[in-house]
């Protein structure tokens, strides 16, 4: 078999092309450059959101928070809709409590409520708590007079800790309310409510939430407008905090102050 001779390839040479790098300006540091610009760049400040119309408006690197999108929920709104869950709970059937009208309208229990377990007592609270910033009647009757009922009985105070929070936010719509006789009706629930001694203890923790009402009554401090003077009102809140600072214990004083500045104790030291 003949032999083939291995013909010798050449490998194709391909062009390539280099790139030179710019020359360097005589006489240019870039290490001393980079240094100087490093320490003379401006500090990044940080802008923080505050308020509006705020007192923190007036610090550095603020910005006052623009007004929400939304529209928030005002007080008529959440008494609209409270009225509808209570007037629901009412005609459901779901609250043990009728109207008699007899003699005149008052309130009956359809059970003792005094058997009723602790289970059933707090939903009831619940429900009836729902109705006490109302001024419809008469559903503002059946939930003053069936709450009034329940704090005047000798119910578990674990019972009224346990619904605490929803009892507060009920009492401040009431001192929220412009009816007087509504404001009256949540100072002295308030009042029934501090004779229960865990309940007094633990109000103190809710002062911030419940009392802030009282500044645009009583407690606001001298702003260039004077609110209209009602001197029973005066003296049923001037009776609550002085109520509130005896039953609170050590820490009471200091919570009330916390919020309402201008108030002075008026318990003996």
């Amino acid at each position: 078999m003949p032999r083939r001779e291995c013909q010798n390839h050449e490998p194709s040479l391909r062009r390539v092309t280099f790139r030179s790098a710019s020359p360097k300006p005589p006489g240019r540091n870039f290490v001393v450059e980079n240094r100087t610009t490093i320490r003379h760049k401006t500090p990044s400040t940080t802008i923080r959101d505050v308020p509006p119309f705020s007192v923190q408006t007036r610090q550095k690197n603020t910005k006052a928070e623009g007004l929400p999108r939304s529209r928030s929920q005002s007080v008529d709104q959440k008494t609209t809709s409270d009225y509808k869950n209570f007037k629901s709970y009412y005609e459901n059937g779901m609250l043990p409590i009728r109207i008699s009208y007899r003699s005149k309208a008052e309130t009956i229990w359809t059970g003792n409520p005094a058997e009723f377990t602790s289970e059933q007592l707090t939903k009831i609270i619940k429900m009836l708590v729902v109705g006490l910033p109302l001024t419809e009647p008469p559903y503002r009757m059946i939930a003053y007079n069936a709450f009034n009922y329940l704090l005047n009985m000798p119910v578990d105070p674990e019972i009224l800790l346990d619904t605490m929070s929803d009892i507060v936010t009920a009492l401040r719509k009431c001192l929220e309310s412009t009816d007087d006789s509504k404001k009256h009706e949540g100072i002295d629930l308030t009042m029934k409510l501090t004779k229960i001694p865990p309940c007094a203890f633990a109000l103190v923790g809710y002062y911030r939430r419940l009392l802030p009402p009282l500044r645009k009554m009583r407690y606001g401090g001298f702003n260039g407008f004077l609110p209209p003077s009602n001197g029973n009102l005066d003296y049923s809140i001037d009776l609550l905090l002085k109520t509130l600072e005896e039953t609170g214990g050590p820490h009471a004083f200091i919570n009330i102050k916390y919020v309402l500045p201008t108030y002075q104790s008026q318990t003996k030291s």
